[in-house]
């Protein structure tokens, strides 16, 4: 009898819930029309949803207008999360939001073949409502709780920087009303949410309110899907477009499963057969109007150069930058923004993108930059120039800082309009936005340094033919094929190249010797020599003109750091010679690049003496006005991690600032798959060094280097005979390094121990070198008695460098 009164009660209430109408449920609430119509309970905080179309798909964009400001954690105003193909699906008195797995499809006429495809791989149910009321074809949900859960993963994301375990409070989390809106294309719902911890980290501490409780604001979009009147452009790997992926199950066995298409706006001529015609719908991007001017016009003027390369690709005025009007909302998705955003440290600037995930076709851009990388380059230009000076202004360093400005806005721009990352541009003159550029700074004849010229102004040449051959309209499928063959061709044929980035490019690891981050120059191996000569003039004329009146002396130590670590990338860049390769990505049937080949042994040479270098005592030794220039920290300041390291307390550590820098050489030099390299191209081709050889050369210049009698640069050189040591002991244990690596560094470490305690026995040194001999073979037999191993964080790292 109970069961039975039971099951009739909640069939009574479920059918009296469901059984209402819309506009009787509604009634009273306030109203939104548009592509998902609205309802909102202010005083329930309730937003209600009218889901008028079952089992169509559109897009489903999760964003966060409000951020958490830290650059370590990644939480940045603005910031996109995924974009999802999505369907509501009613099952009785539920409602479903189902996620489409679109990396697997079938583009088959047969609906057999297509479910087959669609029924192999697992897709996702991303949330569930109960049917609120209904009319004859409409239902009404409460979409709140989807609101204020944290669709963005932001709890996640803490945990994985290891900031702490957050969960949401919901009674912390509400409604943004009147950031509750429909348009035509696209519904938008705001919330602000509220995760609590009792474990924050030191980035949450840095930069909440209070670190154990986060308010966020957090924006879910619903978009439209295009028509399907646009047309992907398949993906060529020697062209520079990121591409969207797809399984196809119905291709032909006899071709690729593979489809890949490029990422790109959809952009039309309003007269296909002029040469040059306007577009019937030009990209506009908004700058924001949140940044200061000075920098606001500068972010305008270099994302405006993009339109150069449009006209190339026959197009006129289709691509505009204007400044974001009073009103307008940058996460609304009918706006390409370009957004100026502040954290607590400065941190990376990215271009993402909503894009179709069936076609590669982009609805949105959305870069982000950020405002401290500006203070950052301005902090570079100051320890290089010293523009504090009686009658001297900072004139030439804010020229830098906006030059930099104008070129950052269209890189990342550029990424929002298909492009990827080409490394290898600066060897053809930066003849990509694309790259990452470091500033040209130079010695003028008179031996001055000369930063006028710190950035290329305007669209690079391979810009316009990356636009040309991604955004050229054709009448024809037989007339694209052609033309962007041609295209491709009669770049490459001009000398032009793409190498992207990841193992190509990126890391101490990648491979490419003429691919390079944060590099300039044709002649890398020159260019890392003149750099040398840059830094050498700077420090010889550092002191109180590197920072302006009423600054405490002790902030010289910052404004020292980039300069000091000046030539860091472009060492990087050397260093690629050393066991590194020359190659384009090569094609069946297509010559468009050489076959791939190995650096020569005579460039290899000397790329390492060129590294070497940078390890000397004379290199790495400040002079000593210096040292005694710079005080302990003033009252009020503390050190940071763009500070030296140091061992010294408070005091400045003139050895630790060597170590960092001998660290981050030696860790280029003895990286472990380019002694992999070295070790394969010489059994390939004796004439190339022996791994053998190569690590006595090194040890040469660092541990057995040639004893100095100055007592400072004999203290640097034993620095960097110890970093060395480290590094051979934690190759030699390594269990991912080669094989053949393992045993030749095991195999030097035995024998530098037996050198050392020879010399210990039989030569004349210091105390202190007796006594630094003496540590080295002991930390030797350690390791390989299995007392000690070696860590890599047991050596000073060298701060944060990247980005500039």
């Amino acid at each position: 009898m109970l069961k039975a009164f039971v099951a009739f009660t909640i069939i009574l209430l479920t059918t009296s819930a469901s059984g209402k109408s819309i506009g009787d449920f509604t009634d009273g609430m306030g109203k939104k029309e548009g592509f998902y119509n609205l309802y909102h309970d202010n005083n329930q905080g309730k937003v209600y949803l009218v889901v008028d179309r079952f089992q169509e798909d559109f897009i489903y964009k999760v964003s966060l207008p409000g951020a958490l400001g830290s650059n370590d954690v990644g939480l940045d105003r603005g910031q996109l999360g995924g974009t999802k193909l999505v369907y509501f699906d009613r099952v009785g008195l539920k409602v479903f939001l189902h996620q489409k797995n679109t990396r697997f499809i079938a583009s088959s006429n047969n609906p057999r073949e297509v479910l087959a495809a669609v029924d192999a791989f697992a897709p996702s149910v991303v949330w569930s409502f109960d049917v609120i009321a209904q009319d004859k074809d409409k239902t009404l949900i409460d979409i709140t709780e989807l609101m204020m859960s944290d669709q963005h993963q932001s709890a996640s994301k803490i945990k994985r920087r290891g900031q702490g375990d957050f969960s949401l409070d919901q009674a912390r989390s509400y409604v943004n009303f009147d950031k509750v809106k429909t348009f035509p294309k696209n519904t938008e719902l705001e919330s602000t949410v509220t995760f609590i911890g009792n474990n924050p980290g030191d980035y949450i501490r840095s930069v909440a309110a209070n670190p154990n409780i986060i308010t966020l604001r957090q924006r879910l979009s619903f978009v439209e899907l295009p028509d399907d009147n646009y047309r992907p452009r398949l993906f060529h790997p020697a062209m520079s477009f990121n591409n969207t992926q797809v399984i196809d199950f119905a291709t032909p066995t006899n071709k690729p499963i593979e489809q890949r298409y490029i990422s790109r706006h959809r952009l039309e001529k309003k007269n296909p057969n002029a040469a040059i015609s306007e577009a019937v719908k030009p990209i506009v991007y908004y700058i924001d109007s949140g940044a200061p001017e000075a920098i606001r016009s500068a972010l305008r003027d270099g994302v405006q150069w993009w339109n150069q390369a449009f006209e190339t690709a026959g197009f006129k005025n289709a691509f505009q930058a204007k400044i974001m009007p009073e009103g307008m909302d940058p996460d609304d998705v009918r706006y390409n923004v370009v957004n100026w955003v502040h954290r607590s440290t400065r941190g990376w600037s990215y271009g993402s993108s909503v894009k179709d995930p069936r076609t590669g076709e982009i609805i949105k851009g959305h870069v982000t930059l950020g405002s401290l990388r500006s203070r950052q380059d301005f902090m570079i230009a100051n320890a290089v120039i010293g523009p504090f000076a009686d009658g001297k202004t900072t004139k030439e360093s804010i020229e830098l800082v906006l030059a930099r400005t104008r070129q950052l806005g269209a890189h990342e721009v550029g990424h929002t309009l298909g492009f990827a990352h080409n490394y290898i541009a600066s060897t053809n003159g930066d003849s990509d936005v694309m790259d990452y550029p470091h500033p040209q700074i130079t010695v003028d004849a008179d031996g001055n340094i000369d930063i006028s010229q710190a950035y290329a102004q305007g669209i690079g040449e391979w810009n316009k033919i990356a636009v040309n051959w991604g955004y050229r309209q054709f009448s024809s499928p037989e007339e694209e094929a052609i033309g962007l063959k041609t295209i491709i061709e009669d770049a490459y044929a001009a000398g032009h190249q793409f190498i992207a980035d990841g193992p190509d490019s990126r890391g101490s690891s990648s491979l490419h010797a003429d691919s390079h981050l944060w590099d300039f120059g044709s002649d890398v191996l020159k260019q890392t020599q003149e750099l040398y000569k840059v830094r050498r003039v700077a420090i010889s004329k550092f002191g109180l003109d590197n920072i302006p009146l009423g600054t405490p002396l002790s902030q010289l130590e910052e404004v020292l750091v980039p300069l000091y670590y000046l030539p860091r990338f472009q060492i990087n860049a050397t260093s690629k010679s050393i066991g590194g390769m020359l190659y384009g990505y090569e094609i069946k049937g297509e010559n468009l690049v050489p076959r791939h080949s190995v650096v020569t042994r005579e460039r290899q040479d000397a790329a390492t003496d060129i590294v070497l270098e940078a390890l000397s005592a004379d290199y790495l030794t400040l002079p000593s006005r210096i040292l005694e220039l710079i005080p302990p920290k003033a009252f009020g300041y503390k050190l940071t991690k763009e500070s030296f390291p140091r061992d010294t307390g408070a005091a400045f550590d003139a050895l630790s600032m060597a170590e960092a820098h001998a660290n981050s050489t030696l860790s280029l030099l003895m990286e472990p798959s380019r002694l992999a390299r070295i070790n394969d191209q010489n059994i390939r081709d004796v004439g190339q060094i022996s791994l053998d050889r190569y690590i006595v050369k090194v040890a040469g210049k660092t541990i057995l280097a040639k004893h100095h009698l100055h007592p400072l640069r004999a203290a640097v050189q034993r620095r960097v005979g110890y970093v060395f040591v480290h590094h051979m002991m934690m190759i030699a244990g390594s269990t991912s390094a080669s094989p053949s690596v393992t045993a030749m560094t095991a195999s030097h470490l035995n024998g530098l121990k037996l050198i050392l305690e020879n010399k210990i026995s039989n030569e004349e040194m210091t105390r202190e070198y007796k006594a630094f001999y003496q540590q080295q073979s002991h930390r030797i037999e350690q390791f390989f008695n299995g007392k000690y191993e070696p860590n890599a964080d047991e050596i000073a790292p060298i701060p944060p460098g990247e980005p500039i």
